[in-house]
């Protein structure tokens, strides 16, 4: 069940490294160049397996997140965090992945990011689900 999950896991990561990739490079005239390369890192860590070495890199772009950035680089650190959620999920760690949703829910919400508020809502949807499923 956990390889199929994890088969899943990297079939949507590589389903958006592309978009990811070519979005941020539409709008690299804003984007903080060293958030997209940590993101790329992170992104080439899920794509090979190694959550634990892309949520290094996932934390250090979310970490950056300040009131006062714009609107491309909240984006790409409200991404940062639904992808640490997605690795909390994974390990079942639901207490943490909703803490990271919701963290990624307040920027998508401050920017009005709909794409991403979106998956955000069913995401939280999931752990919630999962939350009365282990009890």
């Amino acid at each position: 069940m956990k390889c199929r999950l994890h088969v899943l896991f990297i079939y949507f990561i590589l389903s958006i490294i592309s978009d990811r990739i070519c979005a941020s490079i539409d709008s690299c005239t804003s984007v903080n160049i060293n958030l997209l390369l940590e993101m790329g890192k992170a992104d080439s860590c899920l794509v090979k397996g190694n959550q634990e070495k892309a949520a290094m890199h996932l934390v250090s772009v979310a970490g950056c997140y300040n009131d006062y950035m714009d609107i491309n680089d909240s984006r790409l650190c409200a991404d940062a965090y639904n992808k640490l959620s997605n690795i909390s999920f994974y390990y079942e760690n639901y207490n943490d992945a909703l803490n990271f949703y919701m963290k990624s829910l307040q920027i998508s919400e401050k920017y009005n990011l709909t794409e991403q508020l979106s998956k955000e809502y069913n995401n939280i949807a999931n752990i919630y689900s999962a939350l009365q499923d282990s009890y």
